[in-house]
């Protein structure tokens, strides 16, 4: 998975980001809702607005374009709250806190590094990367975007190829966004 988010950078905090994307399939799961969210807009798209008499005057290139946007900015908040997560989030329980990016953090640094040290300047620089990396995620910086981006061109990409795979079982779709492979 970790060649399909090819532009995530994982050198940066190399262990933690590789235990969070690759082992505990965040990069999976961007690509599963990314995958969802293209094939349920464009489905949704083609049999509400391209297949009723009433709305015919909907099926139409904007409209098309419109869907298509929606399901690029639905994939870029899944991906932002409920993947990545805030660091600000009170409730424990939250879909947005309990398998975020946060939550697993805390876990990597807590088994691996704080209760094995003793020593309390190495604590200290534990705890201070911990905190850099949940800051710099916190202002947009680090995988926060990348991620982000790579979940929206997926959906796009999704909602392109189910496009030209449902467009011709509509009575207006047919020729939307382009008249091939009709």
């Amino acid at each position: 998975m970790d060649k399909l988010f090819f532009w995530v950078n994982l050198e940066d905090n190399f262990d933690f980001h590789k235990q969070f994307f690759v082992e505990e399939n965040a990069f999976l799961t961007g690509l599963i809702v990314s995958l969802v969210i293209g094939v349920v807009v464009a489905a949704a798209y083609y049999f509400g607005c391209c297949n009723s008499k009433t709305s015919l005057s909907t099926a139409n290139i904007p409209s098309w374009i419109i869907a298509l946007c929606l399901a690029g900015g639905l994939a870029y908040l899944v991906a932002d709250f409920a993947i990545i997560g805030k660091a600000n989030t009170v409730d424990e329980n939250s879909m947005f806190r309990r398998n975020s990016f946060y939550v697993s953090m805390e876990k990597y640094y807590n088994s691996n590094y704080a209760s094995q040290t003793e020593d309390a300047t190495q604590l200290q620089e534990i705890l201070d990367e911990k905190t850099q990396i949940s800051d710099a995620l916190d202002n947009g910086k680090d995988v926060r975007l990348p991620f982000d981006l790579g979940c929206v061109i997926y959906a796009i990409l999704f909602f392109y190829i189910t496009s030209i795979c449902v467009k011709g079982m509509t009575r207006a779709g047919a020729a939307i966004p382009h008249k091939w492979p009709n």
